[in-house]
């Protein structure tokens, strides 16, 4: 298409649309639908809970050499 043909088709469109203003309770109720409100949360463990899966590992580990010396 060159841009003749363009420009016609652009000039019949013009004369046989014409605009509308929309309802804006509709606009903003479509909005609200289309574009979900963003919910970011952070998790924060503090300190305890490193320090507790660090005993809680060394616990397990001291416990599985206790075992296997046991069963040796």
């Amino acid at each position: 298409m060159d841009m003749a043909n363009i420009e016609k088709i652009e000039e019949k469109l013009g004369r046989s649309l014409r605009p509308i203003q929309p309802n804006n309770e509709f606009v903003y109720r479509l909005q609200k639908r289309l574009i979900p409100q963003k919910t970011i949360q952070v998790e924060r463990r503090g300190i305890g809970f490193a320090l507790v899966s660090t005993f809680l590992g060394l616990f397990i580990g001291v416990f599985i050499v206790w075992i296997l010396r046991r069963i040796t």
